[in-house]
């Protein structure tokens, strides 16, 4: 059971990682606004 916290350690730091990059691709798509995703449609 040595790597189990090892495995939690890790899962926790790339779930970091991804709710800070999903929250960073979520305010640039606001601050862009839906004319924006027209224009590129």
């Amino acid at each position: 059971m040595v790597g189990l916290p090892m495995f939690l350690s890790a899962a926790i730091s790339f779930g970091q990682a991804a709710s800070t990059s999903v929250t960073r691709w979520v305010a640039s798509w606001t601050s862009t606004g839906w004319s924006g995703a027209e224009a590129r449609r």
